[in-house]
């Protein structure tokens, strides 16, 4: 449809017009809809909390309802009690206001147990006595004719008289109807309204809930707010509507116009219900305003999308024109072409990465061209050692004086070994790197064919090689150069007691070779040079020996790598090979 309006004939600005509202008027779209979805899911997510609100509360209303009837119950096993219910006319004065200040005190206790409780009453028709947590009365109090035959069931625990509610127990238990005869004692716990009511609040959020404490049968309902007339109208809607079906349960209740949501949980135990009611409007209310807002801001979006194209065709324009030029500069070779913005946005930074990466571009060529030059010098090196006349000389004159002085053929087998080995390490052409077990086994062949040269001049301590040597892949010919320079400028000139150590170790995500000799030839001021020289030699310069060696693991493996020259302890010159573990290639 855009290629027939002809969209890729358009401009800039007409085309980012076009895109921005072809990318954000679905948008909005969907936003209307995941509003509709959304509202449900929120409902259904407020529900859900409620309902768990509503369950929680339950359960703490009726583990203690359960744990008060509990104690109740068990001042039936109280002494003092059954003394004063079965033989209170035996007993003496003194014993019996003894038996009623500990039942008084125990009543206090019960009281103290619970904040639900109001008033305890004990009464004991035998001696038409009541006792409370607060006193003894001299006579049966008015609550205990209407209470004296009804015991609280754990379906139906609360007992109504005069609005007021109690927990009741009568013993011995008799149906009602069947046994009039005095029970022994009576115990009426006076249930605390204002508290159950400061329960309730604690479930109302808003301004307008409303929570509701209903008996079994629906018979009576304790409010959070009894000073609001909805709540009995809700209540009688409730009846109305009441639904046994399920448990807990919703149900959507309609009072003066305004629709109710009410959640209610029905206690199996106690036999009473906890429901809290919601205005609807608080569920999906703000998801209205944010319909009516969506479409307020899609028309804005609109009006926004055209100011912004033409503020978005300026900005990025004339800053990409330049930015093209530069690279087109780039192109043709210039590496030195560097741009600037005035401003501090995004193009700044992205001028800044232009210029850094043109920078690393240039680097990058530098430092190819000096891995190549290194490369080319490394083989010219190899090849001079391999035509190197003193050495081949030398070694041919001491395979000469061994057979000439009829020296075991076993020792001369191994001379020619080594000769041959080394010869063939450093004609290989093939691969420029190698593991790096081999190329210390190709210096230890070196080292061996110095010591038959030498023979009691010199000692050689090597250590072992870690295994972790055949994982690690090197430059081929590193380590000879740094021994060929110990032989020759540290212990050409030893007449005996020459010392060469080449030692292994494994420091800080580092391989190091430390190869150290005990020469006297290299003062101090030689060796810092020698060390400035290597950190400070460029590309191009003309290097030989350990400096080329140097460069070339710096190339390879980065700045924290390389050679490190030092004072040994063995008083000589000592050079240590570091290579990064990590790097395994």
């Amino acid at each position: 449809m855009l290629k027939r309006w002809g969209f890729r004939h358009m401009r800039i600005y007409p085309k980012l017009v076009v895109t921005f509202l072809v990318v954000l008027l679905p948008l909005n779209l969907l936003s209307l809809y995941m509003n509709q979805a959304s509202s449900e899911n929120v409902k259904k997510e407020i529900s859900s909390a409620t309902l768990s609100k509503v369950h929680f509360y339950m359960g703490l209303i009726e583990a203690e309802i359960l744990r008060v009837m509990k104690s109740e119950q068990n001042f039936i096993l109280d002494e003092d009690l059954l003394l004063l219910a079965l033989q209170g006319d035996l007993i003496d004065a003194n014993a019996k206001r003894e038996a009623f200040l500990r039942l008084e005190q125990r009543l206090d206790l019960l009281k103290g147990s619970s904040s639900f409780i109001e008033n305890t009453l004990l009464h004991i028709p035998l001696l038409k006595r009541t006792i409370t947590n607060k006193e003894i009365l001299d006579e049966l109090s008015a609550e205990y004719v209407p209470l004296r035959h009804i015991s609280s069931r754990n379906d139906a625990p609360f007992v109504i008289w005069k609005d007021n509610m109690y927990l009741n127990f009568s013993y011995p238990e008799r149906p009602n109807g069947i046994d009039k005869k005095e029970p022994q004692f009576v115990i009426s716990l006076e249930v605390s309204q204002k508290e159950f009511q400061r329960v309730l609040m604690q479930l109302t959020d808003g301004l307008e809930d409303e929570a509701l404490l209903i008996g079994e049968g629906n018979e009576w309902s304790l409010s959070s707010d009894p000073n609001n007339p909805i709540t009995t109208k809700i209540f009688g809607e409730m009846k109305a509507k009441t639904d046994t079906s399920s448990n807990p349960y919703m149900q959507t209740v309609r009072v003066d116009g305004t629709n109710y949501i009410a959640f209610v949980e029905k206690s199996s135990d106690i036999g009473i219900s906890l429901a809290v009611m919601i205005p609807e409007k608080q569920f999906l209310g703000p998801l209205k305003k944010y319909k009516q807002w969506i479409w307020y801001i899609t028309v804005l979006t609109a009006l926004i999308i055209l100011l912004f194209s033409y503020r978005l065709y300026r900005e990025i324009h004339f800053p990409l024109k330049r930015l093209i030029q530069a690279f087109r500069k780039v192109e043709q070779g210039d590496l030195e072409v560097k741009v600037t913005h005035s401003s501090s946005d995004e193009f700044s930074y992205l001028y800044m990465r232009f210029n850094e990466m043109v920078h690393q571009v240039k680097r990058l060529v530098q430092e190819v061209f000096e891995q190549k030059y290194r490369l080319r010098l490394s083989e010219l090196k190899q090849l001079q050692s391999q035509i190197n006349p003193h050495f081949l000389y030398n070694s041919y004159f001491s395979l000469y004086y061994m057979v000439k002085n009829k020296d075991d053929d076993q020792s001369v087998m191994q001379f020619i070994k080594y000769l041959g080995e080394y010869f063939q390490y450093i004609t290989r052409d093939a691969v420029e790197e190698v593991p790096l077990s081999i190329e210390i086994k190709h210096a230890i062949n070196y080292v061996a064919i110095q010591n038959i040269r030498f023979k009691h001049r010199m000692q050689t301590h090597i250590s072992l090689v870690p295994e972790i040597a055949e994982r690690l892949t090197v430059p081929r010919l590193i380590l000879q150069p740094i021994i060929e320079n110990a032989y020759k400028h540290g212990l050409e000139e030893k007449v005996d007691k020459g010392i060469l150590r080449i030692h292994f170790a494994q420091i800080d995500g580092f391989f190091e070779v430390a190869i150290e000799d005990n020469g006297t030839q290299l003062s101090d001021e030689a060796i810092v040079n020698l060390e400035k020289k290597l950190r400070n030699v460029g590309p191009g310069e003309e290097t030989t020996g350990i400096i080329n060696v140097h460069r070339r693991l710096v190339i390879r493996y980065g700045e924290d790598s390389g050679l490190f020259i030092s004072r040994g302890k063995l008083g000589g010159f000592q050079v240590v090979v570091r290579i990064p573990v990590m790097d395994t290639k």
